[in-house]
């Protein structure tokens, strides 16, 4: 039987829901079904494979991420790279003591880079009154990009898509986490666009954002 191919708009339906939720209930399912005029199997079927891509994509990103977890050269005073240093610096001093907010963030968007919280531990985003940071956990290895406020130039809250853009000054720091202690690390996001694309958008719970 020959497949029936779902629209852009069902498509962009499903996209907005996968954001929030990767793995809907047979309630959802339902509402989707009379919304979008597909079967829930159909729409089962979609959110399994959509799940399955993302999996890929993680696990391809993983190599790229494990190859940035090399110690950075250190750059002498004045160079282009000795402002970051000392940012990098000022990062490691913040307090444990600051208040700390957990955003229920389901995915985190660079570009065209995305990290999904398939698991609790898959990603987390924080902030504090001096930055905001993304955690992320793949492979065993934990890594986590950091957003002094400093760097911030502006906060946008898309009230009908349930998404915050942060855009930015310059590029964030990057850490891995060696022997129990975060390590600056190059870019680990694929082709490297979180340096790049100094917009971060995050999607999840409409409250909690």
């Amino acid at each position: 039987r020959k497949r029936t191919r779902a629209t852009a708009e069902q498509l962009a339906v499903l996209e907005d829901t996968f954001a929030v939720n990767i793995s809907p209930n047979a309630k959802l399912r339902k509402q989707l079904s009379e919304r979008l005029l597909m079967s829930e199997r159909s729409i089962q079927i979609w959110f399994q494979n959509r799940r399955a891509k993302v999996k890929h994509m993680q696990k391809r990103a993983q190599l790229q991420m494990h190859q940035a977890a090399i110690p950075p050269v250190l750059p002498v005073p004045h160079s282009p790279g000795y402002s970051t240093m000392m940012r990098a610096q000022s990062a490691d001093a913040i307090h444990h003591s600051d208040n700390l907010f957990i955003l229920s963030a389901t995915t985190l968007v660079v570009g065209t880079w995305q990290r999904l919280a398939l698991n609790a531990t898959d990603l987390m985003c924080t902030f504090s009154q001096n930055a905001f940071q993304w955690h992320i956990c793949d492979g065993g290895l934990q890594f986590k990009i950091h957003i002094p406020v400093e760097s911030l130039r502006a906060i946008e809250y898309s009230p009908d898509r349930d998404e915050v853009h942060i855009d930015l000054l310059e590029a964030p720091l990057f850490y891995m986490l060696t022997d129990k202690v975060w390590t600056q690390c190059s870019d680990f996001s694929e082709n490297r666009q979180a340096s790049t694309y100094l917009r971060h958008t995050i999607k999840g719970a409409a409250e909690s954002l």
